[in-house]
């Protein structure tokens, strides 16, 4: 869902037991879904430089067998410079078809206000892939694709490597490129609890043009 915030999955070693694992605050998304019976909702403030835009994503999916979730997400309230407003809601699914490789699917239906609405529904289509290390470290794959409102396709792809560092405690480094534009981003998640965690972490854009900098703080919740 190219068209939001693209935050993403951390992927999360076993040196943790059993936490909540959350799509943010990366731009990769995870191959894992949350379990049956299971709701993670993810909420954050987000910040991106060039043009200053602000917004706060929200995220809810729900496992309805062990291996399938349903989504929900939008950037809920945004606001750039005088314009304010509520952004557009994908609605999607992710299915593990394996142990380590899934797919995520999104459209990103028109639905907000005007300043931020797209001008037609904008598919999504990633396949996201968790290569453990080690007990304590993993990378994550995702390569995707989107259909844009003036027909062209926008790719995705992405790397992560994570670690670890404590047992709540998890340190990320991300490398994503986003049709032609690369960015960076590093951040940490700690959890409160094994169905809390917050995460705070901070992007820059390499390639000269679109967003330069941004940062993003919040939380995942599992019920």
């Amino acid at each position: 869902m190219l068209s939001l915030a693209l935050w993403g999955a951390l992927s999360i070693p076993s040196a943790a037991a059993d936490p909540v694992t959350t799509d943010s605050p990366t731009i990769s998304r995870s191959s894992h879904a949350v379990g049956q019976g299971v709701v993670v909702l993810e909420a954050n403030y987000n910040y991106s430089s060039s043009p200053s835009v602000h917004s706060l994503p929200i995220l809810v999916h729900a496992g309805l067998t062990e291996n399938f979730e349903v989504r929900l997400e939008t950037n809920s309230l945004t606001w750039q410079g005088s314009q304010r407003g509520l952004a557009d809601v994908a609605l999607g699914f992710r299915y593990e078809f394996e142990p380590n490789w899934g797919i995520v699917g999104l459209v990103t239906l028109p639905s907000g206000a005007a300043d931020f609405r797209t001008s037609r529904a904008v598919p999504f289509v990633s396949l996201n892939h968790d290569q453990p290390l080690s007990d304590v470290d993993g990378l994550l794959f995702n390569a995707g694709a989107s259909l844009l409102p003036d027909g062209s396709t926008q790719g995705l792809g992405t790397i992560v490597y994570s670690r670890m560092v404590r047992e709540d405690v998890s340190w990320f480094l991300e490398s994503a490129l986003i049709g032609s534009e690369v960015r960076v981003d590093t951040g940490v998640q700690v959890w409160l609890q094994e169905d809390f965690v917050v995460n705070l972490a901070l992007l820059r854009g390499l390639s000269g043009s679109g967003q330069e900098w941004g940062g993003t703080l919040g939380f995942g919740s599992r019920f």
